[in-house]
């Protein structure tokens, strides 16, 4: 009995690590698996006046975008931003529709034009966003406005795509795309 057993656990053995072995698998790579909620995936990007949500409850739309002129290039992370550059800034807000708290820091990143173009990003105004970073939104809240800004040329503002983080990875990156030209 004891000698079965030893000769079944080495067969087991032996099919895990030939099944286990490097380039012995076909297909792609196996991806991290995350322990998390399920959210929706495959989706058309949404556009700047939609409201991009996920299907635990929680959402993030662009509530404004303001047109200005960059007045400190030292707060952008450009080398190349200079006084008078135009700009849009972007409010932000995450909508909490899930029945659990949910922390939320938001990363952004912004590019334009048929190359996709990465724009140099600022905080565009202080308030509760600025001074907190990471916010912990209830149940059935809405987040205080994040108000991102971008160094963008006038003529980049007709073909520009957003992406937007809300909490490093655990929900699928929101993305935005078409005109913000006013």
């Amino acid at each position: 009995m004891i000698i079965w057993l030893k000769i079944l656990i080495a067969l087991v053995a032996g099919v895990l690590l030939i099944s286990c072995a490097p380039g012995m698998v076909e297909g792609p790579a196996p991806q991290r698996v995350r322990d998390e909620r399920p959210v929706e995936v495959g989706r058309r990007p949404s556009t700047f006046t939609e409201t991009f949500r996920w299907s635990d409850g929680l959402s993030v739309e662009i509530v404004a975008i303001d047109h200005t002129l960059l007045a400190d290039p030292a707060q952008v992370d450009s080398p190349g931003a200079r006084t008078g550059d135009p700009c849009s800034e972007l409010t932000v807000v995450v909508r909490n529709g899930s029945r659990y708290a949910a922390t939320v820091g938001l990363t952004a990143r912004l590019r334009y034009g048929p190359d996709l173009v990465p724009a140099g990003s600022y905080i565009a105004s202080a308030g509760h966003a600025d001074s907190a970073s990471t916010q912990i939104v209830k149940a059935g809240e809405v987040s205080y406005p994040y108000v991102l800004g971008f160094v963008l040329p006038v003529e980049g503002r007709r073909d520009v795509v957003v992406d937007l983080g809300i909490d490093d990875w655990r929900h699928e990156r929101a993305v935005f795309a078409g005109s913000i030209a006013a």
